[in-house]
Parts: structure tokens; C-alpha cells; sequence
């Protein structure tokens, strides 16, 4: 039984060392403007990403100007957390 939960608990947990890996890396890759390389790498798995890494890829079409895709991955980050307040605001500033 006991093997059972330590089996349960090292998946949990690399599942989210994962999560913080990709988060991460749209981080280091938006704070070196590498917007272009966040949209190819990022732009097509929307439903594996967190709601902060959907923040990073709308944050990176949003300094590409492209407005449409930016609301896009901006509305599907406060879909999956709806307390973060930095997508609201950029969504807010595309519509200003």
C-alpha cells in the first residue's frame, strides 16, 4: 500500500514540475523577446498548457500587434483561472 501512494505521489509531482518547466521556459523566452519561437512552439497545444503559459502566448501575439489571437489565449487563460489579473489586463488594454 504503501509503494501504491509513493507510485501516486511521484507522478503528482512530476506532472507538476512539468507545468513550472513550460511556464518557465515561455518566461526566459519572452524575457528575451523571442515572440515568434513562443507562438510556433506554444501556440497549438492550448489544452495542455496552464492558464499562466496561455497568459505568456497571449502576451507574445500581443507584442506581435496581433490582436485577435492575443483575446484569444487571453479569454483561455481566465477560463482556467479566472483570479489571475494580468490577462484581464492586457484584454483590457487590446480593447482600449
Amino acid at each position: 500500500m504503501k509503494n501504491l501512494y509513493f507510485v501516486i505521489i511521484m507522478l503528482l509531482s512530476s506532472m507538476a514540475f512539468a507545468q513550472e518547466s513550460t511556464d518557465d521556459k515561455l518566461s526566459k523566452l519572452l524575457d528575451e523577446k523571442q515572440y515568434d519561437k513562443v507562438i510556433k512552439e506554444y501556440a497549438d497545444n492550448t489544452e495542455k498548457l496552464s492558464a499562466k503559459s496561455l497568459y505568456y502566448v497571449g502576451f507574445a501575439y500581443y507584442m506581435k500587434e496581433d490582436d485577435v489571437n492575443s483575446l484569444r489565449f487571453f479569454d483561455l487563460s481566465i477560463a482556467k483561472d479566472p483570479k489571475d489579473s494580468k490577462p484581464y489586463f492586457y484584454r483590457g488594454v487590446v480593447f482600449n
